[in-house]
């Protein structure tokens, strides 16, 4: 299996992989148009599908977004580092074929120390998505990834034991508009976030 100092350096001369996130595995590169292309031909993905960001830190938000409303301070208090993904208003920074020319980004700091530690080595967000062609079911090991998407991909790499990920996928919310909505339930359930919303 490929080591990390090998995939860090892959990541920043901007390759893309297959990587275990703490929620499922996932295909990750750089917040790159090119990345962006690759990962979406081997997903046989749409253009308007956006990608979700991985960050190494709460203050990337400030470069990342255009803000986020402060009813969701505890949310990022309570479920940052973890599986939550809160979509806000993007800055320029972040290129329309990310958001799939949306005006908004999906962006979550994950909980999986050996991405943490990518993340901070890079410095850097990653465009991250579900490991599969779209339309199927995702992915949870590597052995079930196809062969050719591994591939089609700079590197694969999951931990000795990847069963100890309970592969279940981040809960989205939305966060740009008013009143705030689940879009998609997952490792969170909804009351758990309601519940912090509605306190003052």
């Amino acid at each position: 299996m490929m080591d990390i100092p090998h995939i860090i350096s892959i990541l920043r001369n901007g390759g893309i992989g297959v990587f275990q996130c703490d929620t499922i595995l996932g295909l990750i590169g750089p917040m790159t148009p090119e990345a962006a292309a690759r990962i979406r031909a081997v997903k046989q993905r749409a253009e308007t599908k956006p990608f979700i960001l991985l960050i190494p830190s709460e203050a990337h938000l400030t470069q990342l977004t255009s803000g986020y409303p402060l009813e969701f301070e505890p949310l990022i208090r309570r479920f940052w580092p973890g599986p939550l993904t809160i979509v806000l208003p993007k800055s320029a920074a972040v290129p329309d074929t990310i958001t799939g020319g949306l005006s908004s980004v999906g962006i979550r700091l994950p909980n999986f120390p050996v991405l943490n530690d990518v993340l901070i080595e890079l410095d850097m967000p990653l465009i991250s998505t579900s490991v599969n062609v779209s339309g199927d079911p995702e992915i949870k090991t590597l052995d079930a990834v196809p062969t050719d998407i591994k591939n089609a991909v700079d590197f694969c790499w999951e931990p000795d034991d990847p069963t100890a990920i309970e592969g279940v996928s981040s809960t989205i919310l939305d966060g740009t508009h008013s009143p705030y909505r689940v879009l998609r339930e997952g490792a969170i359930p909804t009351d758990q976030i309601e519940a912090l919303l509605r306190r003052k």
